[in-house]
């Protein structure tokens, strides 16, 4: 291939290239657009689901309707004294009413999101309900599946 020219590999054909001097800018486009390349969550999106996972517990949620937030394989949380270590942890925890007390209308402030890896992201935020204090929370979500999940949770006052 020459200076400006362009080259075209059918979709999943291997491919690559040989440089012939040490200089060398290459672009590569996708179409359509590879899904998997998009950035598939902005920074809004994840405070979404923050809001997302509050609304369900204010509601009294069954159980079914919070596990799609949770990761499924390394889930771990610590809420106030207690520390879960799977979604078993969890749903025995919730079972028990152990997040009666969220079931108040939350105010949120200062969702704070940040980008560990490609597919990681670490949110910081303060909830309180009613008159209660606030309580700091710390989660790494997890979007590698398309669908962001909590990974891990810490709370406390």
């Amino acid at each position: 291939v020459e200076a400006g020219a362009a080259y075209v590999a059918p979709s999943n054909v291997p491919h690559g290239l040989k440089p012939l001097s040490r200089r060398l800018v290459i672009v590569e486009c996708f179409t359509p657009t590879r899904e998997d390349f998009r950035s598939a969550f902005s920074s809004n999106d994840l405070r979404a689901f923050v809001y997302q996972w509050f609304a369900q517990i204010e509601r009294g949620a069954p159980l079914e309707s919070l596990q799609p937030f949770l990761d499924q394989e390394s889930l771990t949380m610590q809420i106030s004294n207690v520390t879960l270590r799977s979604p078993a942890d969890f749903a025995a925890f919730y079972g028990r009413g152990g997040l009666a007390g969220l079931s108040k209308p939350h105010e949120l402030r200062a969702i704070e999101v940040s980008k560990t890896t490609d597919t990681l992201f670490k949110l910081s935020f303060e909830a309180k309900a009613g008159q209660d204090p606030w309580t700091h929370y710390d989660w790494d979500v997890d979007t590698q599946m398309g669908q962001p999940k909590i990974r891990s949770w810490v709370s406390k006052p």
